[in-house]
C-alpha cells in the first residue's frame, strides 16, 4: 500500500523486493510451496500470501494433495510468522488486512 515493496517468485522462492531499486531484500524459505496471491499490510511490515504445495509427476508439476495455506511473513526479516490451513472449501480466500 505504501509503494515501497513488492513480491515476486522465481525458482520456487517468494522474494520481497524494493520498488525503487528492484533489489531483493529477502527470499522467503524454499519449502516446496508456491505463491498464488499476496497482499502487504498497510504499514508494509507484513506480507500475507496464499500458497499451495507443488508435486512433481511424470507429466510435470501439479498441485499437491495438501490444502492451500495462508502464510504471514515479516517483510523486515523474511521470516514466516504465522500460517492458516485453508480447508473445508475456503481455499478461495483472498488475504486482506483490517
Amino acid at each position: 500500500p505504501d509503494g515501497r515493496l513488492f513480491a515476486d517468485e522465481a525458482g520456487g522462492r517468494m522474494r520481497v523486493r524494493d520498488t525503487r531499486t528492484g533489489r531483493v531484500l529477502h527470499e522467503l524459505a524454499a519449502d516446496g510451496w508456491a505463491g498464488r496471491f499476496g497482499v502487504f499490510s498497510p504499514d508494509g511490515a507484513r506480507l500475507a500470501v496464499r500458497r499451495y504445495l507443488l508435486k512433481h509427476t511424470d507429466r510435470g508439476v501439479a498441485l499437491g494433495d495438501e490444502p492451500e495455506v495462508l502464510r504471514l511473513y515479516d517483510t523486515r526479516t523474511g521470516a514466516k510468522t504465522g500460517e492458516v490451513r485453508l480447508t473445508n472449501g475456503v481455499s478461495w480466500v483472498v488475504p486482506a488486512f483490517s
